[in-house]
């Protein structure tokens, strides 16, 4: 009886002595029995596994820190809340499995002296794991809802405020490592460079990712609503709605990439800065690897003083490194933007700059774009690019910029000097061949319905001399082909087909009128999330009828060709609109409610 009495003790005696020491809940750490962990005192245990990548952790259950980091917590840490999983020598390296979890309730209150995040440094593979931050938000040197990773994010999300000064994100401060199906809905704001809603700095892929929220930078540079700083990367399926703000380079997407693959996004963006400033990146330049973006597109409203552009403020070809055939190719995209600045604005991009250097093969190419919006601003102002530079290279030659099957529409373009319905001007401007404008032009000095100050070549271009309200296409120089149309001519097929332009593959138009409009260029193949709508329509594609549901008033609805031609304006039918009679096709539904205009596109089968 004696030996029973003593085993039972002893059974208890090391339960509470297990239970102080601190235990999983359960598991071995292996890939197959990870360790479990259901308490915030169990996250804690994972520092006493670093730099070992054999050991896995998975979520039981929602783990609430708010009592754990309160005064008198044993998180608390005199004021300076959660202290950071792992470390630059101690890093976390094996796998985290939220299990669709999340952890609730973590702050960060640490000096400007210290990086901050819910992992410091992790090398490990992070999955499936919620971060809601409470009120008091997270703050420090640099970092986000992870500071720095260097391996695999999936599946995670972030919500809250985050306050940094350089290499701040809502997601992760510094990404080394692949990020994909992750989102944030963040404030994030920062006193130094590197600022983004999802990473500071990637230099991996993001793919199939969103960020809610907005991003500033306190005047600095290299700030984007996905990311701040983008190297060496692919960025696949994502998008971005908010606003973002900040000094040079700022973007609604990235605020600088150079060397990366950019396809499938889109930003609805107000977008603000200085110099360097678009609704998708700030600056996009090429190093020894070439730059690609492709079937993107932003809308929203930006604003700078210069290099200001709805797709991005400046495309920088660096002729001058040692990497020779490095290019920058943009196509298939699209801007629906309002622009204001002083110089070098344009609905596309602001400028289009390429150095001279001992490398010359070196080349920009914009192919299968539009813009439609107002853009105002002092001098070289354009529909589609606002200043074109090329430098002569003695040693190799020219480098080369091409525009090739682009327009602009639906707006108006003003400014004092340089003012043109696609190029406003430049110095050994660019290539221009089958492109149109028939946007409003007007300005005083070298003015033009297509360029305001060619130094290029023009080949089978035209603009719309009723629309523009200018008699010459080219305000002042050039050489080509910039021919004034009137509208019915504009609208009519063989205006077109008579100089050679592709109604096979790359134009169409509309039987029942409007102008050309390009067959391969649609809304992005990803979705933003219903709930995040006010405005929302179906289906899509539709056939006859369009049925529209709005949390506000909805006071009138119309439906625009693919070039801005307005097709159907309905008052009546408010919650719904008949398409019937419209050929099949891409158009535009604008919505007008008691707060503001929703535009998005629809397809018509």
């Amino acid at each position: 009886m004696k030996k029973i009495m003593l085993s039972i003790t002893m059974f208890f005696a090391i339960g509470f002595m297990n239970k102080a020491l601190g235990q999983f809940a359960g598991g071995s750490g292996t890939e197959y029995d990870p360790y479990l962990i259901s308490m915030p005192d169990q996250l804690v245990l994972i520092n006493y596994h670093l730099n070992n990548t054999n050991v896995h952790f998975k979520l039981l259950n929602d783990i609430d820190l708010t009592s754990y980091l309160a005064p008198g917590g044993p998180g608390h840490n005199d004021g300076a809340g959660w202290l950071p999983i792992g470390n630059a020598s101690n890093k976390f390296s094996g796998t985290f499995n939220g299990a669709g979890f999340k952890i609730i309730g973590l702050w960060i209150n640490r000096s400007s002296a210290e990086d901050f995040g819910f992992f410091l440094f992790s090398e490990g593979n992070i999955s499936n794991l919620g971060i809601e931050i409470a009120s008091n938000g997270l703050c420090g040197r640099s970092g986000g809802g992870i500071a720095y990773s260097a391996n695999s994010i999936n599946n995670c999300y972030v919500t809250g405020n985050i306050n940094g000064d350089g290499f701040v994100g809502g997601l992760v401060g510094k990404a080394r490592g692949a990020i994909s199906n992750s989102h944030t809905n963040v404030v994030v704001r920062s006193k130094g460079e590197y600022t983004g809603g999802l990473a500071g700095s990637c230099s991996s892929s993001i793919t199939d990712c969103y960020v809610l929220g907005n991003v500033s930078a306190n005047k600095n540079d290299n700030v984007g609503g996905l990311v701040g700083y983008c190297n060496h990367s692919a960025i696949c399926n994502c998008y971005v709605i908010g606003n973002v703000g900040g000094n040079d380079f700022v973007g609604g997407l990235i605020g600088y990439v150079s060397g990366s693959v950019i396809f499938n996004c889109f930003v609805k963006c107000s977008v603000e800065g200085n110099d360097c400033v678009g609704g998708l990146f700030g600056i996009a330049r090429n190093d020894e690897k070439s730059i690609n973006v492709t079937d993107c597109f932003a809308k929203g409203n930006v604003k700078g003083i210069s290099n200001v552009g709805g797709i991005t403020g400046q495309l920088f070809c660096d002729a001058s490194n040692q990497y020779n055939g490095t290019n920058i190719r943009v196509s298939k995209c699209y801007a629906m933007c309002d622009m204001q600045g002083i110089k070098n604005i344009g609905g596309l991009t602001g400028s289009l700059y390429q150095s001279s250097g001992y490398y010359s093969s070196f080349n920009i190419n914009i192919s299968q774009c539009f813009a439609i919006g107002n853009i105002t601003g002092i001098e070289y102002i354009g529909g589609l690019c606002g200043y074109s530079e090329r430098l002569f290279s003695p040693w190799g030659g020219p480098t080369a910029q091409t525009i090739n099957n682009c327009y602009t529409a639906f707006g108006t373009i003003s400014g004092e000097k340089y003012v043109g319905g696609l190029l406003g001007g430049g110095s050994m401007g660019p290539t221009i061949t089958s492109c149109y404008a028939t946007s409003s032009v007007s300005g005083n000095t070298n003015v033009g319905g297509l360029i305001g100050d060619n130094d290029g070549t023009v080949n089978n271009c035209f603009f719309d001399y009723e629309t523009t309200g200018q008699i010459y296409g080219i305000g002042s120089g050039g050489a080509g082909c910039a021919v004034g149309k009137s509208t019915a001519e504009m609208q009519t097929k063989s205006t077109y087909t008579n100089v050679g332009w592709d109604f096979e593959t790359i134009w169409d138009i509309n039987s029942r009128g409007g102008y050309p409009f390009l067959r391969n260029i649609s809304d992005v193949g990803i979705n933003e999330p219903v709930q995040n709508r006010s405005v929302q329509f179906f289906p899509n594609p539709a056939q006859s009828e369009i049925f529209i549901n709005s949390d506000f008033q909805i006071e009138k609805v119309e439906v625009y060709s693919i070039t801005g031609t307005l097709l159907i304006v309905d008052n009546n039918y408010k919650w719904k609109i008949s398409i019937s009679e419209l050929a099949q096709g891409v158009y535009f539904l604008k919505v007008y409610t008691n707060e503001y205009i929703y535009v998005n596109k629809f397809v018509k089968k």
